[in-house]
């Protein structure tokens, strides 16, 4: 029962983590020693973003929808090697690009 729970929790995570098979999928890496992960903050209709704790390293990287970068800020989801998954939105200068 536990393996047939497990089985289908990592597919739904794999399936939906990945771009669809008509998008490219681009692989960002990480050019600086740290890029934080950000929060969206919308008031009275204005757009900014509150710096957070966590943060990604130099040479982690992330994979992401090519047609989600169109702006300066990317909404990313990363699994460290512990398997703690953390959320949220990183500026694109923080990345170099790599397209596959």
């Amino acid at each position: 029962m536990m393996r047939l729970l497990f089985f289908i929790i990592f597919n739904f995570v794999f399936f939906f983590s990945f771009a669809t098979p008509t998008q490219k999928v681009c692989e960002l890496h990480v050019k600086f020693e740290k890029a934080y992960f950000f929060d969206l903050k919308i008031q009275n209709g204005i757009k900014y973003y509150t710096k957070r704790k966590a943060y990604l390293v130099a040479g982690d990287y992330v994979r992401i929808a090519c047609n989600q970068i169109n702006s300066n800020w990317i909404f990313v989801t990363f699994t460290n090697r512990k398997g703690v998954i953390t959320r949220g939105y990183v500026n694109l200068a923080e990345f170099d690009v790599v397209r596959l």
